[in-house]
């Protein structure tokens, strides 16, 4: 909703109402909200078999996003979180993560977005065309940014939203310094011209190899050394890697048991069951409480998990014979862990 909002803005920005009157085509509109709305039937109905999901689509989720947008405090920040976190981050001793690189020539693209309509009337209409499409690139990757920057809640994957206008506009930056280091103006170029143009093209591809090789090293040490990491600016809320342990010790204790028919019962609230349920997906027999105390008292399962707090619980019901281990499964959030002893 936030990017057709951004985008209906910057197309009146860039085309202007009477630009966009004069290439209205009531059948080409109609046929492609006809395509979108079938797309759209057709996965949020699951291919027909779930009506109430469009239902859902088109009602539900307005309250949902309400709802998070303003009553949840603790994803509530600052309305410059994006900008830190993209621009310029750095925890304790950690290392500066930075995409500040993007901002001089996306810059450079905003200004060129605005300028050149001064000549619109002695522009072809291919630099016509290509001015307008940098026009709406800029105001649409702008009032996005300004849109999430307002709303209470972010989360950094959120940014990616409009982080790929920022990336689109250094493209578009760069592309300009490019053209203007290969322009002759129809004149026969000096040696001396032709060296100046010559150095600024290898200026810009040595600007280009030294982002490059930062923003890959950047990208190597979020995704390898530091994924899990609260150094690092994409670490939100995030999975621990002691949450590998416990399901390791978990397939251990299981495959001593009876496999994947094994009993293993969880009673850990909903927020903080997660990555869990996709790593025991192998088991057949695995169920999901809130509480010890919701385990139905005919079960006895193998291997048990509970929260924190209910350790104690847990331990005085199923740890006859049983050894109990914590593993913090994210940052805050430890879960007991009560396997067959050896």
């Amino acid at each position: 909703m936030l990017s057709f909002a951004a985008a209906a803005v910057a197309l009146v920005a860039a085309c202007g109402f009477g630009g966009l009157w004069r290439a209205w085509r009531t059948r080409d509109a109609l046929v492609a909200v006809g395509v979108a709305a079938f797309v759209a039937v057709l996965l949020y109905s699951s291919f027909f078999t779930y009506p109430r999901g469009v239902y859902d689509a088109l009602f539900s989720t307005y309250q949902t996003y309400h709802t998070r947008a303003t009553a949840v405090p603790e994803h509530q920040h600052p309305w410059d979180f994006y900008l830190k976190i993209i621009f310029w981050f750095k925890y304790g001793r950690g290392p500066v993560w930075s995409e500040a690189g993007l901002l001089l020539p996306a810059a450079l693209a905003i200004l060129l977005s605005v300028l050149p309509f001064r000549r619109y009337s002695v522009a072809s209409e291919e630099t016509r065309t290509r001015q307008r499409w940098v026009r709406f690139l800029a105001v649409y990757t702008l009032v996005l940014t300004a849109l999430y920057s307002a709303i209470p809640y972010k989360t950094p994957w959120c940014a990616l939203s409009f982080l790929h206008g920022f990336i689109l506009l250094a493209g578009v930056g760069i592309g300009a310094c490019w053209k203007a280091f290969s322009r002759t103006d129809g004149q026969r170029t000096g040696p001396l011209l032709a060296a100046v143009h010559l150095c600024g093209k290898l200026a810009i591809l040595f600007g280009v190899a030294v982002l490059m090789r930062y923003h890959v090293a950047q990208a190597h040490r979020a995704c390898f050394k530091m994924p899990a990491d609260p150094r690092n600016p994409y670490v939100y809320a995030h999975t621990g890697t002691d949450a590998m342990n416990l399901v390791a010790e978990i397939e251990c204790a299981a495959k001593q048991a009876e496999g994947t028919d094994t009993l293993i019962a969880l009673a850990v609230p909903t927020p903080d069951t997660w990555p869990l349920p996709w790593y025991l997906r192998k088991y057949r027999n695995v169920g999901y409480w809130n509480r010890v105390e919701d385990i139905p008292a005919e079960l006895q399962p193998t291997i048990v998990v509970a929260a924190a707090d209910q350790g104690d619980v847990a331990d005085e019901r199923f740890g006859r014979g049983k050894r109990a281990s914590f593993f913090g499964i994210r940052p805050g959030v430890l879960l007991n862990l009560f396997v067959p002893e050896k």
